[in-house]
């Protein structure tokens, strides 16, 4: 059984754009926890694709691919040329994502006392970069992975005072070609067109001059 979840809900586009909306709104809130969202996706997945499942496979929502759910178990996946992470390592590479994310956020949050807006701007575009790209590498769910990736992005950067331009969850907020390449440069070490496109999506929002990352 595979998952796509265009073809099980012809709603589906307006569905993901609301529950999108829902999730940026929430992070605006003070309360928001960064790392408690971004270290675990799955609560996040499973808001966004239910309904989206084939009949009597909705754990494919909010779970991981290798999970102990009929077809998860030894479900593979492909992107573009790329393949994701083998299903019986996802998990262990996921618990070194989550140590990836909270490492980071904390660092993050414990230095933006110190740092200048631009210092602020340039560590936190560089974060997002290595995060969206590990996350795209391990493709750890049989869909719905650039939307976690997008989500990802917002999670990490909304609370730390950059609000999207031109980014949303839902739809892709960039051509597919510009996308691709992005990452497939980033992955070949040459970050430059990745940080670009992080640029463009957000600003920083404060009373001083905005500074485009």
């Amino acid at each position: 059984m595979q998952f796509n979840y265009k073809q099980h809900n012809p709603d589906y586009a307006t569905l993901l754009a609301d529950r999108s909306m829902l999730l940026m709104r929430e992070m605006i809130d003070p309360g928001y926890d960064s790392i408690a969202k971004c270290s675990d996706t799955r609560p996040t997945h499973g808001f966004l694709f239910e309904s989206l499942t084939p009949q009597g496979h909705e754990y494919f929502a909010g779970h991981y691919r290798g999970e102990n759910f009929n077809s998860l178990r030894t479900y593979n996946v492909c992107f573009g040329t790329w393949l994701g992470a083998n299903y019986s390592i996802v998990l262990v590479n996921m618990e070194s994502f989550r140590t990836l994310i909270r490492s980071g956020l904390r660092q993050i949050t414990g230095e933006m006392g110190n740092w200048t807006t631009k210092v602020l701007a340039a560590n936190l575009t560089l974060f997002l970069a290595r995060i969206f790209s590990s996350f795209i590498s391990i493709h750890p769910y049989a869909d719905g992975n650039g939307h976690i990736a997008r989500f990802l992005v917002c999670a990490a950067s909304i609370p730390k005072g950059f609000v999207p331009r031109e980014w949303t969850i839902h739809p892709r907020p960039i051509d597919d070609v510009r996308y691709r390449e992005a990452y497939k440069e980033y992955r070949e070490g040459r970050e430059e067109m990745l940080l670009k496109l992080i640029g463009e999506w957000f600003e920083y929002d404060s009373e001083e001059p905005r500074c485009l990352l």
